[in-house]
């Protein structure tokens, strides 16, 4: 359950950087490039908060469970040991 948790703080990680690049960007550049730099990490950012909640919205895989045979057969190796 501490999944969820981790990928929304990488996102808000990965925001946070496009936001202080294209701050920087717009300090350092000027006229045209300025412009495009923040074109490219606004649709940088659009695109990672729509794959976060595409990632949302599936289920994750199972969870395999234990088998009863492989219980069995650990007790028994550490009673003869």
């Amino acid at each position: 359950m501490t999944e969820p948790a981790v990928s929304r703080k990488k996102l808000q990680l990965a925001l946070a950087a496009y936001a202080a690049l294209a701050l920087a960007a717009g300090l350092l550049l000027k006229g045209d490039l300025r412009l495009v730099i923040w074109i490219l990490f606004g649709g940088l950012a659009i695109k990672t908060l729509a794959a976060y909640r595409l990632h949302q919205d599936r289920p994750g895989p199972p969870e395999p469970k234990p088998s009863a045979d492989s219980d069995s057969s650990d007790d028994s190796e550490e009673r003869e040991a």
